[in-house]
């Protein structure tokens, strides 16, 4: 692989020339050979994946074309050093994931929070929580609120005592990707 050097006559390199790809890799532009077909026709699970990368571009143009929302991905691609759209692309294809509920605090009563914490590739911009009772039934839903490095909901319901609850918490990404984890709980 071969490296460019941009002067002030060269700004930029993007794109194929013959059979030579020029790419941008950790802020710096990169050459490579295009790379060949394998003849193969494509499996369900690759077919699967084109589908998605289309849905994942037609999501990266709409953003482009919306002044606000590309100032908010140029910032987040200027500080990583990539292009804008392929963090776009990025953001689409990976979902956000839910990587705690803290369940210490509650006991059942209105108003015991529930402390999540929720992480994406770009941003996280929501988590809703659900409890549920042993037999699916909805006790309760809602929004959770940032507080400074995690999400926070505060209980709105009573549940008796003795009860097994499920605590689902779903965050929510940009492009509208979800992830979620539940912990079961009975409550004291």
């Amino acid at each position: 692989m071969a490296r460019v050097r941009l002067n002030p006559i060269v700004d930029r390199v993007q794109g194929a020339f013959g059979d030579i790809v020029f790419r941008t890799f950790d802020g710096k532009t990169v050459i490579s050979r295009k790379p060949a077909p394998s003849g193969q026709p494509p499996t369900p699970g690759q077919e699967a994946q084109r589908i998605r990368f289309r849905e994942a571009s037609f999501y990266g143009r709409v953003v482009m074309a919306d002044p606000q929302t590309r100032a908010f991905y140029e910032a987040v691609a200027t500080q990583r050093k990539k292009p804008v759209f392929s963090v776009i692309i990025a953001d689409f294809l990976n979902a956000p994931t839910v990587t705690s509920i803290d369940d210490s605090a509650y006991t059942g009563a209105t108003g015991d929070p529930l402390l999540i914490q929720a992480q994406d590739d770009v941003e996280v911009t929501g988590v809703s929580v659900t409890i549920t009772d042993d037999g699916g039934t909805v006790l309760e839903s809602g929004p959770a609120t940032a507080d400074e490095w995690r999400w926070r909901y505060e209980a709105q319901t009573d549940v008796p005592s003795g009860t097994t609850v499920t605590i689902t918490a779903t965050a929510m990404d940009r492009p509208g990707n979800t992830g979620e984890t539940h912990v079961e709980k009975t409550t004291p």
